[in-house]
């Protein structure tokens, strides 16, 4: 177990890109796998590609959380749109998540945004639904050999505590 002192959230740079395509691809080769099919799998993993990652990044702000010099989790948000918010799967339910949104939330606020929107894949959407989100929509996105790729439109008003 790690501990709350020994957490630190902090800015992307561009020497955690490796890692981070680590945390996105290997959260989402595991999370996902019992919940997609392959073809959506491979939707999101193209999704995540580095190249799209180092294309997104600059647009906005990149969180990573780090605990005893290892980086665990990371989240974006680009305008007022939360993106890419990833713990790694043997580190979920330690509050990690929770705490990357936090910082992305009041970083929203701090930048004028009172309402944000975000994509909540399957495994996701209580997660988000326990941090206030609502759901506007559910949709999906066709993938390949007809399979879909389903997911939740979801958004939530902000507030300055």
């Amino acid at each position: 177990m790690r501990k709350e002192e020994n957490i630190l959230i902090r800015d992307y740079n561009q020497q955690d890109l490796e890692r981070l395509y680590f945390i996105v691809q290997n959260t989402i080769k595991k999370s996902y796998a019992d919940v997609y099919p392959r073809e959506a799998i491979d939707y999101f993993l193209e999704l995540h590609s580095t190249r799209n990652m180092e294309q997104d990044i600059p647009k906005g702000f990149t969180f990573m959380l780090e605990s005893e010099n290892e980086i665990l989790a990371s989240g974006s948000i680009v305008e007022n749109e939360i993106k890419r918010v990833f713990v790694l799967p043997e580190y979920q339910g330690m509050g990690f998540g929770k705490k990357i949104m936090r910082k992305i939330e009041e970083t929203a606020l701090n930048n004028g945004i009172q309402k944000v929107k975000l994509c909540a894949s399957l495994p996701s959407k209580d997660f988000y639904l326990s941090l206030g989100y609502k759901i506007v929509q559910f949709n999906y996105i066709g993938v390949k050999n007809n399979e879909k790729l389903e997911y939740y439109d979801m958004e939530k008003e902000l507030v300055k505590r």
